[in-house]
């Protein structure tokens, strides 16, 4: 009894701590969010090299979706998770103490190389821990825990910012990240897959030709990145600056605007998966969560005549539309056979990841365009409210030929899917 007990309490430890790793993870992307503004006066930077210097953390985190599954299966979760929290720690602190902008991208690419292997840990222990029956409802709860780290790394960021100085409040994340990092170290223990370990190699590059040459499978991560836009261009970088400039209020205020985005976009995920299985069918509630998207959005940039308090609510529908996005990791699996399923995930998400990394510095590089060389009266890059909505159009264009896309996915039935 007392074995089961301590089994139970390490598998609880376990799980936990992955939580608060993709937590810990999702608060380091998302921190620069909020320091547009510290980051343009302290390094005299203009939108366009923000947007690109916050974008390396794409780079990685793309690049590493599918090395980390496979590291994880040959190696184990302990080692990962203990040396991403270091290695992600380390990114942060040298963005917090750069003097030069290539030492914030070193720290931005650090983040993104150790954060993207924070969900496909969670999924890991979820599966050996608890098996099958558990794993929905774990990686459920590690979706909610992304969110609540990508609201403090805007809300709570941006008020330590305030009090302390952006570096001061930076530095303070890395420190939290070291102890994740120890008590992963001593709170896991050392793990081993030896069914995924036996796999030839032949099994992943199978599955990654399988992935690669189906046409579904990117008409699916294409509709993925677009409709994640509201989160990794608006929410992670630009929707701060955007709701100072429209309704002239603090960032500290501002920044309720990501919070309100990751709090949709994890109701979002929820409710479209119900409705998936409640139709079986994945097509359908994407068609209309992606039009409710395009609406919302619409309205919640260019609708003049609604307040601070009416926008906040229409990003927040917008968000929730655009949680049908997480269904697209189900739509994958669908189309490949049961053994490729990491896989398609990993390759899956780093499609997904991909808008970020081409949006982020090409809406800074149309705010530079659009303001035509205009500055302040301190000589800083100057931006307003029109070019932050000339810009954002092409965020709902590429939603638009998102939606164009499913029309032509072949739909998978949730309640058929091996």
């Amino acid at each position: 009894m007392e074995k089961i007990n301590a089994k139970s309490q390490t598998a609880i430890l376990s799980i936990a701590i992955c939580w608060m790793f993709y937590l810990f993870g999702c608060l380091s992307r998302v921190e620069p969010g909020v320091l547009v503004h510290d980051l343009i006066h302290d390094f005299s930077l203009n939108a366009t090299q923000v947007g690109f210097i916050v974008s390396v953390m794409y780079w990685s985190y793309n690049g590493m979706q599918i090395p980390w599954g496979i590291i994880l299966d040959k190696i184990g979760y302990k080692f990962v998770i203990t040396a991403c929290c270091f290695i992600c720690s380390l990114g942060v602190l040298i963005f917090g103490i750069a003097s030069s902008d290539v030492q914030l991208m070193i720290g931005r690419f650090l983040v993104g190389l150790a954060s993207s292997a924070a969900f496909l840990s969670c999924g890991k222990v979820a599966s050996e821990l608890y098996g099958k029956n558990k794993y929905p409802l774990f990686m459920g709860i590690a979706t909610c825990m992304g969110c609540l780290g990508s609201m403090l790394g805007s809300t709570a960021s941006s008020y330590l910012a305030k009090w302390y100085g952006w570096r001061s409040a930076t530095v303070g994340i890395a420190v939290f990240g070291i102890i994740l990092g120890i008590l992963a170290f001593f709170g896991l223990r050392t793990n081993k897959t030896n069914s995924t370990v036996e796999k030839p190699n032949v099994d992943i590059l199978s599955g990654l030709k399988m992935l690669a040459t189906n046409y579904n499978v990117w008409l699916i991560g294409f509709y993925g990145a677009m409709s994640y836009l509201p989160v990794s261009s608006i929410a992670d970088l630009w929707g701060t600056s955007f709701m100072e400039k429209r309704f002239d209020v603090p960032t500290q205020q501002a920044a309720i605007l990501p919070s309100l985005i990751y709090i949709g976009f994890g109701v979002g995920s929820v409710v479209s998966a119900i409705f998936a299985e409640k139709w079986n069918s994945y097509k359908k509630p994407v068609i209309i969560f992606t039009v409710g998207l395009i609406l919302t959005m619409w309205l919640a940039i260019y609708n003049n005549s609604i307040g601070f308090l009416s926008c906040l609510i229409l990003f927040f529908m917008a968000s929730f539309f655009a949680g049908a996005d997480t269904l697209t990791f189900s739509m994958c699996y669908g189309l490949v056979p049961k053994e490729f399923a990491g896989i398609s995930s990993g390759f899956n998400n780093m499609i997904l990841m991909m808008g970020g990394l081409f949006f982020d510095p090409q809406l800074g590089k149309l705010l530079d365009t659009y303001r035509a060389g205009r500055v302040t009266a301190e000589g800083l890059p100057f931006y307003d409210l029109t070019m932050y909505r000339q810009a954002f159009v092409w965020v709902i264009v590429a939603i638009c030929l998102s939606l164009l896309a499913v029309l032509f996915i072949k739909d998978s039935k949730p309640n058929s899917a091996a």
